[in-house]
């Protein structure tokens, strides 16, 4: 689960970093060629991983390692404010996210109990609500 969030997570951050592109003709078309193209790489990740967790066994734990250094790379862009994003990032809602998901998935043993909470804390604190001026009932409320 963790290969697919993280694949899937970059993949969706490079989509949204060249959005200012030029407009896609049939959405549908990208959206299904995406999904076909993260299929494919955990499809990929899954049968190259070896029954004991290795993805290179002969190679010793470096290649496994990738995951353990994502986390630590994870736990580095954890701000004060609790969401997790780059310094001066234009998607910090979004990161936060995604981030929130890896570490949910990682948790063992209450490891990132604090991170998360946190990060939750930031992603609802970006919700529109009473406080921007939106009732319940507006279309807007509870959005980011």
């Amino acid at each position: 689960m963790i290969c697919r969030l993280l694949v899937l997570g970059g993949f969706l951050f490079l989509c949204l970093a060249t959005a200012a592109g030029p407009a896609v003709a049939d959405e549908a078309t990208d959206a299904d060629a995406a999904r076909r193209a993260v299929d494919r790489a955990v499809e990929f990740l899954q049968k190259t991983q070896e029954p004991d967790g290795a993805f290179a066994s002969y190679a010793g734990p470096g290649v496994t390692a990738v995951v353990a250094k994502s986390l630590k790379y994870l736990e580095s862009c954890v701000r004060p404010d609790g969401g997790v994003y780059a310094k001066d990032s234009l998607y910090r809602n979004y990161e936060t996210c995604l981030a929130i998901m890896v570490f949910a998935e990682a948790n063992r043993e209450g490891r990132y109990d604090k991170i998360i909470a946190a990060a939750d804390r930031y992603v609802k604190g970006l919700q529109w609500d009473d406080g921007e001026g939106h009732k319940e009932d507006s279309d807007s409320y509870g959005g980011a």
